[in-house]
């Protein structure tokens, strides 16, 4: 869009709505992730998990292998490195921190924080199918890049939209009149185990 088109530019209601459903998502997982990752992380800490005893037969034989599984399970992004009964006490052990923290989901087995991660992702595929009439656009030609070419693409999105999606205030009470008009929440993520 050349500045001349800018000056024009009045954005659709479906690209406000898009816009503000991606910043409320945003903030929401501003809000959860450094919550999630603190207790995740001191229950690892607590316990100081070793890692399941398959990992030693996978990487037997391999330089510095034996260093890396004497090495406890320290971050929260490793869990699936746990042996069976320390998965499940790590994971009763997340759900009553989540119980604790207040962060409410569709099922204790949900991550708050990859569900608000789910909401921001779904947010932000609304927005680039929005903003397709101004763009010509879809979701997978800016996905095609990299995904600091998708980010670049959102955010610069988020700027144009910013003058009219207006104060957090009119953010919020947009927000709760769609909720109040039926709109229904996300699906959220399983927390689960990778296969392996």
């Amino acid at each position: 869009m050349n500045a001349p088109n800018m000056a024009k530019f009045k954005p659709s209601d479906e690209q406000l709505s898009a816009a503000r459903s991606l910043m409320m998502a945003m903030a929401h997982r501003d809000y959860v992730t450094p919550i999630v990752t603190a207790y995740q992380t001191d229950i690892l800490a607590r316990h100081r998990w070793p890692k399941a005893a398959k990992w030693a037969e996978i990487g037997a034989g391999r330089e510095g292998h034996e260093e890396w599984m004497a090495q406890p399970i320290l971050n929260p992004r490793d869990t699936y490195l746990l042996g069976e009964v320390d998965f499940a006490q790590y994971m009763d052990e997340c759900r009553n921190a989540q119980a604790a923290a207040k962060l409410v989901t569709e099922s204790p087995d949900h991550c708050p924080k990859l569900v608000a991660e789910d909401l921001v992702w779904k947010a932000q595929r609304a927005l680039v199918n929005a903003m397709k009439p101004v763009t010509g656009l879809e979701w997978g030609d800016i996905t095609r890049g990299t995904m600091d070419q998708t980010r670049k693409y959102i955010d610069l999105s988020l700027k144009l939209l910013a003058p009219f999606v207006g104060a957090a205030e009119q953010i919020l009470s947009a927000q709760q009149q769609i909720e109040g008009a039926g709109a229904t929440s996300a699906s959220s993520p399983r927390r689960s185990r990778p296969r392996m």
